[in-house]
């Protein structure tokens, strides 16, 4: 109890003191001279990571490649894709070695399209500059993939009622979105934050109205909590956004493997480009 009173208490001395000289809150980390040997906080409230692991141990819920994913290829290079569903509805897809039949999890590109539509790239773990991550909600699109031009999130699709809206006054991604559900508005926010367990990327999805939250990272099981506590069957009492014109998560996905070509000579020419969508505590 003391613990974690003091441990509250230094949380918000930290992050205080980091706004008023400008640092990002995500570099408020206790040493481990005071006992927090393995911090893991999620930007807002800061609870225990979603995906608990012992000290000085790996996660032990990497996600299980299914053995019924089936390969696609990207346009216009014809980068082998390889795309699975899991059982709660999300997709997700990781360039594929064909010679050797392996997912490449950790090396390559990989996206994730979300129950509600949103697209998620990642870039290569072993990226010196720190892991590419870029939130795409439904109704987004990713415009300024050319070499030279500049890379950002933008809202492309004019939706007939309620839409995502990006919130600029953050640095990092966070989109919020309004909808109606059984005659009630509820609402939802997605943003991008980081892990400190591994100081890899985490997308941190909150359905506002019930207390329901997921977090994606690129090459694990994702993760559904409701009051803070992990329980994987609350996927079905989410609901499904629905707006005029909406297409399926197929259509998503297949918006999804059209780009990584383009990502990728963008990566390989320009690498810094992409600075706005890495862990700002670890770009060089």
């Amino acid at each position: 109890m003391i613990k974690s009173f003091s441990y509250g208490l230094y949380i918000k001395a930290i992050e205080a003191f980091s706004n008023f000289i400008l640092l990002s809150a995500y570099s408020a980390v206790p040493p481990a001279e005071l006992g927090f040997a393995s911090p893991s906080w999620i930007y807002g409230y800061f609870p225990a990571s979603p995906v608990r692991r012992e000290n000085g141990g790996l996660y032990s819920e990497e996600w299980t490649f299914p053995t019924d994913y089936f390969l696609w290829k990207s346009w216009p290079d014809l980068t082998p894709i390889a795309v699975a569903v899991d059982d709660t509805g999300c997709t997700k897809a990781y360039e594929y070695d064909v010679a050797t039949s392996v997912c490449l999890l950790n090396s390559g590109w990989a996206l994730t399209v979300t129950r509600e539509g949103s697209i998620i790239y990642h870039g290569p773990r072993n990226d010196p500059r720190s892991e590419i991550c870029i939130l795409v909600p439904f109704g987004y699109g990713l415009d300024g993939t050319g070499i030279g031009d500049t890379l950002s999130v933008t809202n492309e699709i004019d939706l007939t009622g309620y839409e995502w809206e990006r919130n600029d006054a953050f640095t990092r991604q966070v989109f919020n979105i309004l909808y109606e559900s059984d005659g009630n508005v509820g609402s939802i926010t997605q943003e991008v934050t980081w892990d400190t367990d591994t100081l890899v990327p985490c997308v941190k999805t909150s359905y506002t109205n019930s207390g329901i939250r997921r977090f994606d990272i690129k090459e694990f099981k994702h993760y559904w909590q409701q009051d803070g506590l992990v329980i994987n069957s609350v996927w079905q009492y989410v609901p499904v956004m629905s707006f005029s014109g909406a297409r399926s998560s197929a259509a998503q996905m297949r918006l999804g493997v059209t780009v990584i070509d383009a990502l990728k000579a963008k990566y390989a020419a320009e690498s810094n480009t992409f600075d706005k969508y890495r862990n700002p505590d670890l770009v060089p």
